[in-house]
């Protein structure tokens, strides 16, 4: 069974409107809150919300990494802070091949980049004793995206995004 995910990652506190406004799902774990996104997802809201622009990925990051700038105002909204501190992930793995990519940003600015461990690290989720931390926060079972992401594609045709 495959892994792929795109999530945004908040450490803080969310705030329901906006997650309700932006359409998002939220998946709380321990320590942090997982809003699952899409390129298509993302594209959308920028393209409604006349946002231009993308924000620094990883250096190793894949040609669709989730970057569309519109993606810190989202998390800003979220956070209810002017500048959040969020991390966005992303996964790609089947049959246990694959890859990762995790960046922590601060607004618009890249401020670390690694893996999704180092990432929550940074986001202060501690590993459990034995565990890292993709594993204490349980991400192994969230591995696809819900179904209501699936829409954004169809949506941004709609707004020619």
């Amino acid at each position: 069974m495959g892994h792929h995910i795109a999530a945004l990652v908040l450490a803080v506190p969310w705030r329901e409107q906006a997650r309700a406004r932006f359409d998002l799902v939220a998946v709380p774990l321990p320590g942090v809150t997982i809003f699952h996104i899409s390129h298509y997802y993302s594209g959308y809201w920028q393209t409604v919300l006349g946002w231009r622009g993308t924000l620094p990925t990883p250096p190793d990051a894949p040609s669709i990494y989730p970057d569309d700038a519109v993606l810190a105002h989202i998390a800003s909204e979220l956070a209810g802070d002017p500048t959040p501190t969020f991390g966005l992930i992303q996964t790609e793995y089947f049959g246990g091949e694959g890859d990762q990519w995790a960046g922590l940003y601060v607004r618009t600015h890249l401020a670390a980049s690694g893996s999704i461990n180092y990432v929550l690290r940074l986001l202060g989720v501690v590993a459990a004793p034995g565990l890292d931390e993709f594993d204490t926060i349980g991400l192994a079972s969230h591995r696809r995206a819900p179904e209501q992401l699936e829409r954004y594609e169809e949506l941004c045709d709609e707004v020619g995004a």
